[in-house]
Order: structure tokens, then sequence, then C-alpha cells
């Protein structure tokens, strides 16, 4: 868009030079500046093949198959339910890591605990007398000595283990919630920041650009102002596309840490 712009511009000034009502140093202006953007949008086609080539091995393909992607870059305009988004926190399979630990322990604890009860044992069997030659039926039990204190050691080291898997399943969704709400703000400062350019700001900046190229063909503005308003509506432009990606960015790890998308 900026070379299609700069190509007119560039045509207005030379009408203007060989009319004699612009200097040849309007030209020669207009012309470095339609050379520097040619240069950028190069510099940008390698971006993009490379890109194509990264994309193309994430999907496990040496060599893409496709030569552009589609999309929208505009930020969506609905609302971030960030209530709704932190009832998803528990499901994190990181936060599920620690209670899975939790009930590991807990399952650990039990048989422990089990192990350590009193086992009351019951034998029975037949014995021969030597001295009469006679048999005879025994039977008797036995019971454990010390069972209450028996596995207490491992019981605490258990629980303490358990504990640890708790705190840390609590301090992970703590953090994330804390990650997840300051995403939110920031994804809402750039749907009004994005609201903001694209409704006002930028309109503003075309009808200007309008306006001193009027000022410029009439010869009240100089190249210079008439450039200056320009470049105004480039880094307008720009801004807007670099906060629309920063936009995505911010929106991918709302999801990641959610693990739904919004």
């Amino acid at each position: 868009d900026a070379i299609t712009q700069l190509e007119r511009v560039q045509s207005e000034v030379a009408k203007r030079v060989k009319a004699g009502a612009a200097p040849h140093a309007d030209l020669y202006r207009a012309q470095a500046n339609l050379a520097e953007k040619k240069l950028v949008l190069n510099d940008v086609g390698y971006e993009i093949d490379s890109a194509i080539q990264n994309l193309a091995a994430q999907w496990g393909e040496f060599q893409p198959d496709f030569a552009a992607v589609k999309g929208s870059l505009d930020v969506p305009e609905q609302p971030v339910n960030l209530f709704a988004i932190r009832e998803r926190l528990a499901q994190n399979p990181n936060i599920q890591l620690f209670l899975s630990e939790e009930r590991l322990a807990q399952s650990k604890i039990d048989v422990a605990r089990a192990e350590a009860k009193a086992l009351w044992r019951f034998n029975a069997g037949v014995r021969r007398h030597e001295a009469t030659n006679d048999y005879g039926v025994v039977a008797g039990f036995s019971v454990p000595l010390g069972s209450r204190d028996r596995n207490k050691g491992k019981v605490m080291a258990l629980s303490a283990e358990q504990a640890a898997s708790r705190a840390n399943a609590e301090a992970m969704r703590v953090r994330m919630e804390a990650q997840l709400s300051n995403y939110v703000r920031s994804f809402e400062r750039y749907q009004d920041s994005e609201a903001a350019l694209k409704q006002d700001i930028i309109p503003r900046i075309e009808r200007a650009l309008k306006e001193a190229e009027k000022a410029y063909k009439l010869g009240k503005y100089s190249f210079e102002e008439w450039n200056s308003a320009q470049r105004e509506l480039l880094v307008a432009q720009a801004t807007l596309l670099d906060l629309q990606f920063k936009a995505h960015l911010n929106r991918v790890e709302i999801e990641r840490l959610a693990g739904v998308a919004i």
C-alpha cells in the first residue's frame, strides 16, 4: 500500500517539476522514498519465505506446498469473560500434575496405615509326641507388638509429600490466575487501541493527507509538508499492524493457560 501511494506521489511531483512548479529536489526525495519502501518490501519478502518454511516444518513438511496463508489480523471485538476462563484453569496440565501427585501420596498413606494395623495370625497343625508316640492337634494365634507406631514415620513423610503437592498446586493456580488476569487486561487494552486507531486516528490522518495533497497541488504546501502527512499515515498503519500482532500473541497465551479458545 505504501509503495502504491508513493508511486502516485512520484508521478504527481514529476508533473509539477516538468511544469516548473516544483524544484527537482522534490522529485529526487519522492524517488528516494519510493526506492526505500521497495527495499523494505523486498526484505519483508525474505522474512515471509522464512516464516512459511518454519510453518511447514511445524506441520512435519520439509518443503512447503503453499505460498501464502489466509487470515484476519483484526482483533475480536467481543469482551473476554475472565471468570469463565478462570474456571477452566483447574484443568490445566500443570495443576493436574500436582493434584495427581497429591492423590498418589494419599494412596500411599492409606497403604502404609493399613500395613500398620495389628495383623492377627492364626496357625494350626499336627504335632507328634516322642515320649508317648502319640499325635495331637495344636492351634495358636499371635498379635504383633508395638503396632500403634508401625509405619508412623513413613505416614508422616507421605503426609508431608501430600501437603507439598497440594501447596504446589495452589501456588501454581494463584500464579496462573495472576498471569491470566494480566493477559486479559492487556488484550482489552489492545482492543481499545485498535478501535481508536481504526475508527478515529487513522481516518483523521487520511483526511489530513488528502487536504495536504490538495494544498501541495495548489502550491500552498511544500513537498516536505505533504511528505510529512504521508509518513504520519504510514506510521499509524504500521502501529495498527504491530498492535494487532501483539494482540493475537496475547490471545494465544490466554488460550494456552486456560486450555480453551476465546
